[in-house]
Order: structure tokens, then sequence, then C-alpha cells
């Protein structure tokens, strides 16, 4: 396990194995931060984050839960690396409930969902945006690069579909859960002709596995202040 510079990770990723697959912020701009000034952004190779997953599961195989993904944006990285060190990552760690990182909003927002849905399924479960402000001219003043209504999209998107897209989908949802009238066949000993039963589809729990199966929960874009740069 290699480092370089100052390390910096989330508050809440203090158990966590760090992995440091970038060196620096590709960013690096923001006034208020000087968590990165002294690195150049580079992305390290990936065989060389795949040497250190392997000698941190050797070391500590069973005891590691979560993995934090760093420097400051990993997630600017190409989605075939990240595939990469996922797969790693699941298969050096038994106990494995969490892979995180930072992220801007610009790097989420040139992911295309169907990138961010195959991190996800890869095990990429949460990432940590800092939008420090929901005044635009605030954020232009402090160089973050990106408008309130960016980081907005971003986390949209990060979560799997903007706001119209889930709101169809929880429509879909409930329709295919409301519970419906049918006409069965009434037992011959409670006479003729048929009955009706008001009840789920019998077919709805197999369908919402299937749906679930299908489509995996989004990522977890965590928005908070002091955990994200």
């Amino acid at each position: 396990m290699r480092y370089e510079g100052k390390i910096f990770r989330p508050p809440s990723e203090a158990d966590a194995y760090i992995l440091q697959a970038t060196i620096g912020c590709s960013w690096n701009r923001c006034t208020y931060c000087d968590m990165y000034s002294d690195k150049v952004y580079r992305e390290r190779e990936t065989d060389a984050c795949l040497e250190d997953l392997r000698t941190a599961a050797a070391i500590a195989k069973n005891r590691v839960d979560k993995v934090f993904v760093g420097d400051g944006d990993a997630l600017g990285m190409p989605t075939d690396r990240w595939l990469a060190i996922l797969k790693a990552a699941d298969a050096g760690f038994p106990r494995l409930r969490r892979v995180s990182c930072y992220a801007t909003a610009i790097n989420i927002l040139k992911k295309t969902p169907d990138e961010l849905a195959a991190l996800r399924a890869a095990g990429l479960s949460r990432i940590y945006i800092g939008p420090e402000s929901g005044d635009d001219a605030t954020l232009k003043r402090i160089a973050k690069g990106s408008t309130f209504a960016e980081h907005v999209a971003a986390a949209e998107r990060a979560r799997g579909g903007d706001r119209a897209q889930r709101d169809r989908a929880a429509r879909d949802r409930r329709h295919r859960t409301r519970p419906r009238a049918r006409v069965r066949d009434r037992p011959p000993d409670h006479g003729d002709g048929p009955g009706v039963r008001v009840g789920a589809d019998d077919h709805g729990g197999a369908e919402d596995a299937a749906a679930h199966a299908a489509h995996p929960r989004p990522l977890r874009a965590a928005v908070r202040g002091r955990d994200a740069p």
C-alpha cells in the first residue's frame, strides 16, 4: 500500500481502508480549499491500484468492510478503471459493504446514467458532493466550478435519474401494487356462481423482486458540507 502526500477522507470513512487511486484534485481551484494544493492531479496506474488492494486484503481481508477511493474526486477516473477496482475490492474483502469516493458535480455530469448504474451495480454505493452554497454568486466567487442547479442535477443523476423520472417510477410502483378485484371460482360448498376476492395481484411480489434485481438501489449522494471537498 502506497500513499503520496497528505491523505483526506470524510469523517464517516474514519474506519475505511483508503485506496489512493488518484493523486490530488482534478479541479483544485476552489478558493477556500488547500487540501490538494501541493499536488498535481494525475491518475495512478490501474495495476498499481489493484496491487494495493491485494496487499491490503492479505493484511486485513476479514477486517475491512468499507473502502474509500481517494484522492479529491476519484469519480473522474474512466469507468472501465473504476469497474476493475470495484471488482478487485469485492473479491478481496468478503465483508465489504460500502465503497465510496469524493466527487465534483462536473465529473458526475460527465458520466452517463448507464455508467453510473454500472458503477452502482459493481459496488460503488456512496459519493460525497460539496455544493458549499445555494447562492450562485457565492459559488462563482469561491470558484466552485458549478452552479447550484448543476449540483442538484448531479445529485439527481447519481441517485438514478432526474426528479421527473423518479416520480414516474414511483407512480408505476403504486399502480403495480394497487389492490384489485379479482373474480375466482367459489368452492363448491359455498354454492354456485363466482365469488369476488379483493387483494393484491398474486404475482406482485415476484414482479417487485424482479424489478429490484434489474434496477439496483441508486448511488447515495451524500451532500454534506464537511464531508466533501
